[in-house]
């Protein structure tokens, strides 16, 4: 657990810092300051406490370095018999979507949540989008959270994303947005 945690901080400090994050305003990227990725390799070799770690992060924030923005929930599935499907229109008022998305366990490991399905893209090309998703349970509560990342995607462009969480309670849906975005 702790590992798939180091990936995905690691993961997304690495493609660049999106600092107002939203696709209705402007995206200022940073470089990731080398104290904080070398700070993020000793606390994955176990060299640095979990409130060492949080800190160091807590002050990026502090300091306007990392700008934690809320972003609208773009996609929600709900959770019926471990696989539901849903779709939606792919393209609306040159906003990004997501369409055809399925909310399923893992067949092998069943701790694992996937959500799959298609995202198009807006009118904005980008390197990177980094998309959150969120497991609900039925007093609609955030139980887990997962990630993935869609490169290289023009205006328009549709593509196939599988985002991941881990949790092995019972679930309502899944929703997915996007956290970050990487011009």
């Amino acid at each position: 657990m702790k590992t798939l945690l180091i990936l995905i901080i690691i993961a997304s400090l690495t493609v660049g810092i999106t600092i107002g994050i939203s696709f209705n305003a402007y995206a200022q990227t940073t470089s990731i300051p080398t104290w904080l990725k070398k700070t993020a390799l000793w606390w994955g070799q176990g060299q640095v406490s979990d409130d060492e770690f949080i800190k160091a992060i807590q002050w990026m924030i502090d300091n306007k370095i990392l700008v934690v923005s809320q972003s609208s929930t773009l996609s929600t599935n709900n959770h019926d018999a471990n696989t539901v499907q849903q779709s939606s229109p792919s393209q609306q008022n040159d906003k990004p979507s997501f369409s055809g998305t399925v909310c399923k366990r893992d067949e092998v490991s069943p701790t694992i949540i996937h959500y799959t399905g298609k995202f198009t893209n807006g009118a904005v090309s980008y390197d990177f989008v980094y998309l959150q998703l969120g497991i609900i349970d039925s007093n609609g509560n955030v139980v887990a959270t997962g990630n993935d990342m869609i490169d290289n995607i023009g205006p328009y462009q549709t593509k196939i994303f599988d985002a991941t969480a881990i949790y092995s309670g019972d679930f309502a849906k899944c929703e997915i947005e996007i956290g970050n975005v990487s011009p």
